[in-house]
């Protein structure tokens, strides 16, 4: 088969048509006037002009015929030439123009060998003339010979070369197109196996990581020390699991240009430190880690800035310094404030070498190879770092490990907090009914414990038809809907819901482990109030029910 496509040839045998015409019109009429010859200006005028309307006859005649019609009339006037010019018409350049033409026109195809038979017989023909002088050739003069024949030598390296540049331009280009159909194949193809990857992953992670949450939440009522034990390491497992799929995530959205997106709001600066350590307190317990945090009085108690991001290069800046830390050793954080920049340090003792320093924040690269890492969460780190106005370097000093955190200081106040982030109590929604819709039995368990926690009644279904079947007869306060399920999905029964004028008001948040944004947005658009992406933390989850209920029915806690 050819290696280009029907437009591609179409186009190339226009440019070469429009050249042969444009070469008829100038140097062949030039020829003329030199030799004074008369037929010459008839047939050179007749040339000039069929070849500039030749590209119009594909319509009529389709491209393959023309093609042949083509190298047809350009035989004729080659086999005219070499008869009246004799040796002096070089038809050997014209004849590697022509074959090479026939080639890249008609690769693949039987036809091609038509005009190259072609070629071939008008060589013999003229050798075979200029051996028996069948045809005695024009008498010209040695000067006008001369001039004559570097015309014909410049007209037939000129056509050769354009025509292998024409087509060597088709193929980069088509080279290219089919390069980035090919990456754009591999990125869609990467994208769907990341996302089923990622759905089938959070789906039994989020199971695991909820059952370790709610083991973890009754720790101190087990008396087994070896039990205690355990359910720490399977929290600490648990949650580990969960940040390496985040990260994996995160890194992808990165190489498609879709993390870029910051959004300024109003958040509790030592809240958010506190939050990010306790998590992270708890698994460098397991390892006999003591974290020291030093935070700067000097800090304002609210700070304007990209909640999700800080919170991602927070955590991901402390687990790295838990997860390379030596067992039973001592590492310190310190959240300082210098003008108008605040400052994140962490140091923990062991030293990075010079190239693993070089390479650190390269995506897959691990400063320790004795560790489990996937080597994302510092280039991710480094990205959204960067997005929010800032920058972080690492060093080592006496032997320790040092990364040092800048993002611009802008200071917030109190009244412009969320209610997501004012602070929750335990049983202070006592009294509320919440339908929870997950055909999962160990989801359901999860959603039922972690519901009750917070002092609310759950109503637990297993389908969007049963929850219409309650729905007729209660209206609960909020709504928790699993994204997959059989028969009805979660898109499905946002649409039904927010078509029903007694159920329209109801919030929903929808719990999925799709963490794609494009089904983030299209359950936004289908009518849910909040998107939260399994596997997800307890805090995050009740920060969310507090959001989206009656703010007069919550019990406020002053810190």
């Amino acid at each position: 088969m050819n290696a280009f496509g029907i437009s591609q040839i179409e186009t190339v045998l226009k440019k070469i048509c429009y050249l042969i015409a444009a070469l008829s019109l100038t140097l062949g009429l030039y020829v003329y006037k030199i030799l004074d010859y008369t037929p010459m200006l008839y047939i050179e005028l007749a040339i000039g002009v069929f070849f500039l309307i030749m590209p119009s006859f594909t319509k009529i005649i389709g491209l393959d015929l023309n093609i042949s019609l083509f190298f047809i009339v350009l035989n004729s006037a080659l086999v005219y030439y070499g008869v009246i010019l004799g040796p002096l018409s070089e038809i050997h350049l014209l004849v590697v123009f022509l074959v090479g033409a026939s080639v890249c026109l008609l690769w693949g195809k039987k036809l091609m060998y038509f005009p190259v038979t072609l070629v071939l017989s008008m060589l013999v023909f003229l050798e075979l003339n200029y051996y028996y002088f069948w045809f005695v050739p024009l008498n010209i003069e040695y000067p006008k010979a001369m001039i004559v024949r570097w015309v014909v030598v410049f007209t037939g390296s000129l056509l050769s070369i354009a025509t292998f540049w024409y087509f060597a331009k088709q193929w980069v280009a088509e080279k290219f197109r089919k390069l980035i159909t090919d990456l754009r194949k591999a990125n869609e193809s990467k994208s769907v196996y990341l996302r089923e990857t990622s759905h089938e992953l959070r789906t039994p992670l989020s199971s695991i990581f909820g059952i370790a949450q709610l083991l973890h939440s009754k720790r101190n009522t087990i008396t087994d020390p070896e039990l205690k034990k355990e359910i720490e390491y399977l929290f600490e497992s648990a949650f580990v699991a969960t940040k390496i799929v985040d990260n994996i995530l995160d890194m992808s959205k990165i190489e498609a240009g879709k993390f870029d997106v910051i959004k300024e709001e109003t958040i509790d600066l030592k809240k958010a430190i506190e939050t990010c350590m306790v998590m992270q307190r708890y698994v460098a317990s397991s390892r006999g880690i003591k974290i020291r945090l030093d935070y700067d009085e000097q800090l304002p108690p609210y700070i304007i800035t990209d909640k999700i991001a800080l919170y991602k290069v927070i955590n991901n800046l402390a687990s790295n310094l838990v997860k390379y830390a030596p067992e039973q050793s001592n590492v310190e954080i310190k959240v300082l404030r210098e003008k108008q920049t605040i400052i994140f340090q962490t140091k923990n003792t062991g030293g990075i070498s010079a190239k693993g320093l070089k390479t650190i924040f390269e995506p897959f690269a691990s400063s320790n190879d004795t560790v489990m890492s996937t080597g994302l969460g510092l280039p991710i780190t480094k990205h959204i770092v960067q997005l929010l106005g800032g920058d972080i370097t690492v060093e080592c000093i006496d032997e320790s490990t040092v990364f040092k955190l800048f993002i611009p200081l802008i200071i917030g106040h109190e009244e412009d907090l969320s209610a997501s982030d004012r602070p929750f109590k335990e049983g202070s929604l006592k009294g509320y009914r919440i339908l929870c819709i997950d055909d999962d039995p160990i989801q359901q368990h999860i959603l039922k414990v972690t519901v009750k926690m917070t002092g609310a009644e759950s109503i637990i279904v297993d389908g969007g038809e049963a929850a219409f079947d309650f729905l007729n007869k209660e209206k609960p306060a909020l709504i928790i809907c699993d994204a997959n399920m059989p028969l009805m999905n979660g898109k499905q029964f946002l649409s039904k819901l927010k078509a029903s004028a007694e159920c329209k008001h109801i919030p929903v948040i929808v719990i999925s482990g799709d963490a794609f944004e494009t089904e983030k947005e299209e359950m936004m658009k289908a009518g849910a109030d909040e998107y939260l992406t399994k596997p997800f933390q307890f805090g995050t989850f009740y920060s969310i029910l507090q959001k989206y209920l009656p703010p007069i029915r919550i019990l406020l806690v002053n810190k």
